[in-house]
């Protein structure tokens, strides 16, 4: 069952037996992606999608996103948050986040800087510091 926040959908069992009992031809958006045929035979695929006389199950991410008039990213991100769904909706947080900014790179000293630390440290402890770290 669907809830769109206005009206509930549910798919009709009788109707979901009588496709299954008619013969009608069930084709995954993985086949109709990859299937190797002409253009008359793919409009003739896309009239029996639109009579009944074939359904599409399990559509790409392409085609469910152009389907629904949405980027092929943001599709994505839904599927990557199922459990956020009510918050995204409800505009609480982004469907999207914001991307991480990295750590700035570690900040080199300066000879000079060095040279003070070696000085306040002394010779003996510098160096033992040095061997300690396999340098």
């Amino acid at each position: 069952m669907l809830n769109d926040g206005h009206v509930k959908h549910r798919a009709n069992p009788e109707l979901i037996n009588a496709l299954i009992n008619s013969g009608t031809h069930f084709v995954t958006g993985q086949y109709v992606a990859h299937a190797k045929r002409t253009r008359v035979e793919r409009a003739y695929e896309a009239a029996d999608l639109v009579t009944g006389k074939s359904v599409l199950v399990q559509p790409t991410v392409i085609c469910s996103a152009w389907v629904w008039g949405v980027n092929a990213a943001y599709v994505h991100w839904a599927l990557k948050r199922p459990n956020d769904r009510l918050l995204v909706e409800s505009g609480a947080v982004p469907l999207v986040p914001p991307p991480v900014r990295a750590l700035p790179a570690p900040a080199v000293p300066s000879d000079l800087e060095l040279a003070e630390i070696a000085h306040r440290v002394g010779a003996e402890r510098w160096l033992a510091a040095g061997s300690a770290a396999g340098l």
